[in-house]
């Protein structure tokens, strides 16, 4: 396993620094204060420049939404849904054409090109509408406080700065990773020299495959090594070191081959892509003409309200049993160790081990609940599950819990910070878990 860790290791530092060199090398107009943008935030990050007041959360919660909803100067024109649909476009066309044959000549831009691959962005209209939606309701929440009745307005407690603070990290998170991908393939197309005759030249599909066919080979080798190393051994551990060099190999074994499949797979759905990309314009010509006979259909009957209503009440029976099926999937469970697994505290029942009891998990610790959407809730929520705590725990620090990085799957598909995403389960969920038996009432 230490063999296989080195080895993504290596591949990811070649697909960082090809990424760094890459944007180092050219200097796209379009892309040029996008990159004044990101200056700007991490100087203010290295001087930690304090929380924005009211009217700066509130310009900053509209910003963020506008950079979803409308075009904005950073995009060139275009929102983020529109620059990750063209950023697949791309990617699907360097796959067999010739600005991907000039690319494959580089063996950084493959490795970060192989990355791109294994780390896909995902960008619905759906999730979109839903953040829009949350910072519409933040910004009207701010324009409507009050400090003369409410107070002064503190970021750090109050739960719809939380809101604001969540949405445009993840917001600028997305763009960020989408513009990046996008200048490299810029910086690319500005240095492709079209008087070139790159038809002899592997396409970029082809030099992917020779990269993990060479890891395969490079992998092979060092478990050789080990088998060897393991078998010079002195005579008293030699049959302990023979079995331990078997089983790494075995493990080191799956687990390369199972990363070989899943690129194998990713480029064979690539392949497939760029063979049916002569077909999307007719697709598209036809979601145009069905749209338009939608807008044509008369207003619907009696009948088809009394449909709606049933398949909307078939609807939340749906989703009931798929936030069920979130709750008691592996990785919830185990995000849900610190509260939900069996030990004496916080359970209201001194006789008999079990999980967390949802009332007692819920009081307040000097004034503020540990549900709270804020950074003061979560770091009373994470004292709660790191405290005296006879069950597993996170091990992080409270204090840095809103820090954490965004690599936790939740119920959309999107990644978030894991302890938020906690958090927000107990609260919106605690009853629902209750019923499932995973907390005590």
């Amino acid at each position: 396993m230490l063999i296989d860790i080195r080895v993504t290791c290596c591949l990811f530092a070649a697909v960082f620094q090809a990424a760094i060199v890459i944007g180092q090398d050219s200097d796209p107009k379009e892309h040029q204060r996008y990159r004044d943008y990101i200056a700007k935030r991490q100087v203010q990050a290295a001087l930690k420049i304090e929380s924005p007041g009211l009217s700066g959360m509130k310009k900053l919660a509209m910003e963020a939404r506008d950079r979803i909803a409308i075009p904005t100067t950073e995009a060139n024109g275009k929102d983020l849904l529109s620059l990750s649909r063209e950023l697949q476009s791309k990617m699907r066309e360097i796959e067999s054409n010739d600005v991907g044959r000039y690319m494959a000549t580089s063996d950084r831009s493959v490795a970060a090109l192989i990355q791109f691959d294994t780390d896909t962005i995902s960008i619905s209209d759906g999730a979109l509408k839903i953040r829009h939606d949350r910072l519409s309701k933040a910004i009207e929440a701010l324009e409507d406080y009050q400090p003369s009745t409410q107070g002064v307005f503190d970021p750090e407690t109050n739960p719809t700065a939380a809101i604001v603070e969540q949405e445009v990290s993840w917001i600028n998170e997305m763009y960020e990773r989408v513009i990046s991908r996008l200048a490299i393939i810029a910086t690319a197309e500005a240095e492709f020299d079209p008087t070139v005759d790159w038809s002899s030249y592997p396409t970029l599909q082809q030099a992917k495959r020779k990269v993990l066919a060479k890891m395969a080979v490079q992998l092979a080798a060092v478990e050789t090594r080990a088998e060897q190393e393991a078998l010079d051994q002195s005579a008293e551990r030699r049959f302990q070191s023979v079995f331990d060099a078997k089983k790494n190999r075995f493990d080191t074994e799956t687990d390369a081959m199972s990363r070989i499949a899943e690129l194998s797979r990713l480029l064979m759905l690539k392949e497939f892509e760029v063979k049916e990309a002569e077909f999307d314009v007719k697709e598209a010509k036809i979601e145009v003409e069905k749209a338009e006979l939608r807008k044509q259909q008369t207003v619907a009957s009696n009948e088809k309200r009394m449909i709606e209503t049933e398949s909307s009440l078939l609807t939340v029976d749906a989703g009931q049993e798929r936030i069920k099926k979130y709750l008691q999937s592996p990785h919830v469970k185990r995000l849900l160790a610190p509260f939900c697994t069996d030990g004496w505290h916080h359970t209201g029942n001194a006789l008999e081990k079990g999980p967390m009891s949802l009332k007692l998990l819920s009081n307040h610790v000097a004034g503020v609940s540990p549900f709270e959407p804020s950074k003061s809730g979560l770091r009373v929520f994470v004292d709660v599950a790191q405290g005296e705590n006879d069950r597993p725990t996170w091990g992080i620090a409270s204090i840095n819990a809103y820090m954490l990085p965004a690599n936790f799957v939740n119920i959309d598909g999107e990644k978030v910070n894991p302890a938020v995403e906690a958090q927000r389960i107990l609260r919106e969920h605690g009853q629902l878990l209750i019923e499932l038996g995973m907390l005590k009432p």
